[in-house]
C-alpha cells in the first residue's frame, strides 16, 4: 500500500503529456475493484491521495507529503445527478477523521474530489485521486483450524431497545482449547 501512495502522490491529477491522471485511475479502480465489492455487500478500505511530489510542488519544508494522505472504509455508493458538475459517483464512506457519521466522496472527472456529510453541500475535505487497498481477514490466533463460526455468546448482555443499559458481568475465566483438536472453547460465568 505505502508503495502505491509513493508512485500515485506523483501523477497529475488529469491525464496530460501521455501521463495517465489520477481521476481516470480512480475511475478505473472504481470500476474495477471497489463497485463490484461494494455491490456484493463488502467495505472496502480505500487510500485517499492527498499530497502531490509533481515537479513544482514541494518544497523544503515538506519532509514526508506521504503522511498528508488518508485511508477510509468505503461502505456504499450512489449515482448522483449532479446538474452542475454533471452525473458522478459517489462513494459512501467512514472517515475517522468524522466520527459517527457517514461522508459523501464525491468523484466528478471535471472537479476535484471532495468530502461532504452525507445530505450536506458542506465540503470536509479534498483529495487528488483514491484507490482499494489490500485487505485480508485474519483469524485470531485462540480460533483454531475448523472453529470459524463457534464462539461464546453472553446471554442478555444487550438490553432490549428504548431499555436503560445494565450493568453485565464478563466472564470470570475465559480458555482456549489446550490443543487445536480438543474442540470449542469455553467460557465459565460467575454464578453470583
Amino acid at each position: 500500500m505505502i508503495r502505491q501512495f509513493i508512485e500515485w502522490v506523483a501523477y497529475p491529477d488529469t491525464t496530460a503529456l501521455g501521463v495517465t491522471g489520477l481521476d481516470v485511475r480512480s475511475f478505473k479502480q472504481f470500476l474495477d475493484n471497489i463497485q463490484p465489492q461494494l455491490a456484493a455487500g463488502h467495505p472496502v478500505p480505500l487510500g485517499l491521495v492527498k499530497a502531490n511530489i509533481s515537479v513544482g510542488s514541494v518544497n523544503s519544508t515538506d519532509d514526508n507529503v506521504l503522511v498528508k494522505n488518508h485511508q477510509v472504509l468505503a461502505i456504499g455508493y450512489k449515482l448522483d445527478k449532479d446538474p452542475v458538475n454533471g452525473t458522478h459517483w459517489d462513494i459512501q464512506i467512514y472517515d475517522p477523521n468524522y466520527p459517527g457519521s457517514i461522508q459523501l466522496m464525491h468523484t466528478h472527472s471535471n472537479v476535484a474530489g471532495y468530502q461532504t456529510y452525507d445530505g450536506s453541500q458542506t465540503q470536509t475535505e479534498s483529495f487528488r485521486g483514491f484507490f482499494a487497498t489490500p485487505y485480508s481477514p485474519k483469524q485470531p490466533y485462540w480460533v483454531s483450524v475448523g472453529q470459524q463460526g463457534h464462539g461464546v455468546a453472553i446471554a442478555n448482555s444487550v438490553p432490549p431497545v428504548g431499555a436503560a443499559p445494565q450493568q453485565v458481568s464478563p466472564p470470570s475465566v475465559i480458555t482456549k482449547p489446550s490443543s487445536p483438536a480438543a474442540g470449542v472453547s469455553h467460557a465459565v460465568q460467575d454464578s453470583a
